[in-house]
């Protein structure tokens, strides 16, 4: 808040501040401050108990078809051979349930082009936790041991507690979020376990936020003044992201990626981003949390 402030204090007419940690700052902002610009990334205004539309016309937000990102890396695991999967979530908040119901859809639209839905399994169970913890690699090393071959970490930092877990080279990791080796802090890339990110382009969605802005004449256009635009593959604002940019999939090419990311584009799988309920699935799922 004080940095925005200092900002605002500078002549600063537009304040862009990304992610959850900046929600309840924005939801501040933009009742101190109704006049200023604000843009959040990823993110809406949070008043402390639950997320609140945008004040005025000033305020615009942009969040993500996360769907999307995990749909891509469910069909991308399984067109890679994987078969025995495993999905621990953070808390089963909406962004989270985005993620890990496009990765359930992703896997079974794969398994269903490949003949193999009978063959295919996946787990899912939520730490209740954003961060690393005992509890979480004491479930990853137990479905490692079981026979899971991969885990997609979705969820903050969990994914640390997920890559201590492995004991075998075919033990593999994802990641869900913003990726890059300098976030993950520790660790060979050469030995990392981690096989991709489905990510989230910041940085693209930045500049179709910023050039809609200029293009307006410094101010939002009516499709973003007070609302929340979500972006996707269409914008390629959706990706998968691997280690050091090099490619490391080797049944499912790039050129695989590309024509699923076409694919996506013209709208050729219903993927549902509704979170009241699991997504209908062909695929086999133990919902380890239920109860």
């Amino acid at each position: 808040m004080q940095a925005s402030e200092e900002a605002i204090a500078g002549g600063s007419n537009l304040i862009i501040s990304p992610g959850w940690l900046f929600e309840n700052t924005a939801y501040k902002l933009q009742i101190a401050y109704p006049e200023v610009d604000l843009l959040l990334m990823d993110a809406e205004p949070f008043d402390g108990e639950s997320y609140v539309s945008p004040a005025s016309k000033h305020v615009a937000c942009i969040r993500f078809h996360v769907e999307e990102a995990g749909f891509l890396a469910g069909y991308a695991v399984v067109r890679e051979g994987y078969t025995n999967l495993g999905i621990i979530a953070g808390f089963a908040v909406p962004e989270v349930q985005r993620y890990c119901y496009g990765f359930l859809q992703g896997a079974d639209a794969a398994a269903a082009e490949l003949g193999i839905s009978a063959e295919l399994s996946i787990r899912h169970w939520n730490a209740d936790t954003f961060g690393p913890g005992e509890h979480v690699q004491e479930k990853a090393s137990q479905w490692y041991a079981d026979g899971v071959e991969l885990i997609f970490g979705c969820g903050g930092a969990l994914y640390i507690s997920c890559e201590l877990a492995v004991q075998e080279p075919e033990q593999k990791v994802i990641v869900a979020g913003v990726f890059n080796m300098e976030y993950l802090g520790y660790g060979d890339p050469e030995d990392s376990a981690i096989l991709f990110s489905p990510t989230l382009n910041i940085r693209e969605a930045t500049v179709i936020a910023l050039r809609a802005y200029l293009e307006n004449g410094n101010a939002w256009p009516a499709h973003m003044a007070g609302k929340t635009l979500r972006l996707g593959v269409r914008e390629g604002c959706v990706q998968l992201a691997m280690l050091r940019d090099e490619w490391n999939l080797t049944r499912f090419t790039r050129d695989d990626y590309e024509a699923l990311l076409a694919r996506m584009r013209d709208g050729y799988y219903a993927i549902s981003d509704n979170t009241d309920a699991p997504p209908l699935l062909s695929i086999f799922v133990d919902w380890e949390d239920a109860g």
